[in-house]
């Protein structure tokens, strides 16, 4: 039986009013308990939080206008008041033409899956001199994020999403698909116009992941992922590997009982 937990929305945006905060929750919920929980074992119960105050035991997601790159500049809170995983949904920059809901599911549905972004999955490409060795963020909605990629829900736009047989290669083809709406047809496929962030092992780097809006050809890039959750990520392996080196220099004096985790 999946996991549920409450969710508190908090609407701090001057674009949305009262009907479509309420009516796009409804359709949240909707996406969430019918298709998210089945699939990744983890459900939850929406409600609008208003006046925002704080209230124990939920998670929450924070409605705003301006930009992602405010939220890093701003250094926004990701902790409730209680310590619990709070994500934000930036609305300053969403297009006329596309629905608010479709921004928050994809901030949603990766706070449901990996609420304080500590996961990550490893995967070895090639043979040989050419054989990498890396770390895919654990996004369940990157390799399908876009607008377009989308689908509705009680007339409201949300986010398509993978499943767990995504990240696994030698995985069979399962028989819900790689992702909700079965576009993907492989493991570590994007669709076109998607991109995936990896921390290369080898070359101790960070490596964007495009697939090109008309081929879908995947073509690499070196660049540190840049949203406001992934940065505890970015901060992590950057402070493990410190160590690993750390300890190189001191000749393995610290190792008792080897080097716990990190690359």
């Amino acid at each position: 039986m999946p996991t549920t937990v409450r969710v508190a929305v908090v609407n701090y945006s001057c674009k949305l009013d009262d009907e479509a905060v309420t009516s796009g929750i409804t359709a949240l919920q909707a996406q969430v308990s019918d298709h998210l929980a089945p699939v990744w074992n983890v459900d939850a119960e929406l409600f609008r939080l208003e006046p925002p105050t704080p209230c124990a035991g939920v998670y929450g997601l924070m409605l705003r206008d301006g930009t992602p790159d405010d939220g890093l500049d701003q250094g926004t809170a990701e902790a409730t008041s209680h310590g619990l995983p709070l994500a934000h949904v930036f609305l300053g920059d969403l297009p006329p033409s596309q629905h608010w809901t479709h921004a928050a599911s994809r901030e949603l549905l990766n706070l449901l899956v990996d609420p304080i972004v500590s996961r990550m999955v490893y995967r070895q490409l090639g043979d040989g001199p050419d054989q990498r060795h890396r770390l895919y963020v654990h996004d369940i909605v990157a390799p399908c994020a876009t607008y377009a990629h989308g689908y509705d829900v009680a007339g409201w736009r949300v986010a398509d999403f993978v499943h767990e047989a995504w990240f696994v290669d030698e995985a069979p083809h399962p028989k819900a698909g790689f992702d909700h709406q079965r576009r993907i047809r492989r493991a570590f496929e994007l669709l076109p116009g998607e991109r995936v962030y990896a921390y290369d092992l080898v070359q101790d780097a960070w490596v964007a992941i495009d697939a090109d809006p008309k081929t879908g050809e995947l073509k690499e890039s070196a660049e540190r992922p840049q949203s406001l959750r992934a940065r505890r990520l970015v901060a992590m392996l950057a402070e493990a590997r410190a160590r690993v080196l750390f300890l190189e220099a001191c000749g393995g004096k610290h190792l008792e009982g080897g080097i716990p985790g990190g690359p």
